[in-house]
């Protein structure tokens, strides 16, 4: 796993691994003041109650 621009790219890992990653993001997450943040935005869409959709996206570079 490594840091990319707009993002976190993980490579060749599997959606239940992804998820897993996000949601070990809980240790960053400032429960004195709820809300989204870059560094905890892939664990609020885990847990926040009216999360009904997620978006994920899938980028190559020319070199693979």
């Amino acid at each position: 796993m490594s840091s990319g621009l707009g993002g976190v790219r993980y490579g060749g890992l599997t959606p239940g691994t992804i998820v897993e990653a996000w949601y070990h993001r809980i240790a960053s997450y400032d429960w004195s003041k709820p809300g989204y943040g870059r560094a905890t935005g892939s664990f609020t869409q885990v847990v926040w109650k009216n999360t009904t959709r997620l978006g994920t996206g899938l980028a190559r570079s020319a070199g693979g």
